[in-house]
């Protein structure tokens, strides 16, 4: 017997975040194709930005000793 994976969106906090800055913005008049690359802009950026602040954090925590 197969199993059956169902798979939701958005599936994680960085999807949702793109999701939601997307729809914050006025794309009348915008592509499929300038859709997806604004989508995947956004997404990238925030990714990148939660990247940037946890080796920030992960830094600033290791530097003080006590």
């Amino acid at each position: 017997m197969s199993e059956t994976v169902l798979h939701s969106f958005p599936s994680n906090e960085t999807e949702a975040l793109a999701m939601l800055w997307l729809q914050s913005q006025d794309l009348r008049g915008i592509t499929p194709e300038e859709l997806l690359d604004k989508y995947q802009d956004a997404y990238q950026k925030i990714r990148q930005r939660k990247k940037d602040n946890y080796a920030a954090k992960k830094a600033s925590s290791g530097s003080s000793f006590f």
